[in-house]
């Protein structure tokens, strides 16, 4: 089963889902959260700002992320930008990929 949709959810999504991952855009969109990530722990809406995607780009592509281990919650929670409580995250077994300063990726991996 694609792990970016649920069991529930039309074909449609399905067929979404498996076009971001064959054209790059979950790759993508991980790199930069976890680039953002690296500046220092965040909320969801703080990532989104440093990486310029939108908090729900963000929120998407964060808890597939815990699951693999490139982020980890902090423990701490931060003040949403409607004034809510949320979760504080940051870059977990990741490194910097040197040539590409707002890029990270997966500890042991080879970015090609």
């Amino acid at each position: 089963m694609n792990t970016f949709v649920r069991r529930g959810d039309p074909e449609t999504s399905l067929a979404a889902a498996e076009a971001a991952v064959e054209g790059g855009v979950v790759a993508r969109h991980e790199r930069l959260i976890v680039g953002a990530l690296l500046v220092g722990p965040a909320s969801k809406c703080e990532i989104a700002r440093r990486c310029g995607l939108d908090q729900q780009q963000v929120a998407r592509r964060l808890a597939r992320m815990r699951r693999v281990g490139m982020v980890a919650r902090t423990g701490r929670t931060c003040l949403s930008d409607g004034g809510r409580d949320e979760s504080e995250y940051r870059a977990s077994g990741c490194r910097v990929v040197p040539e590409h300063k707002a890029c990270a990726v997966p500890a042991g991996t080879e970015e090609q």
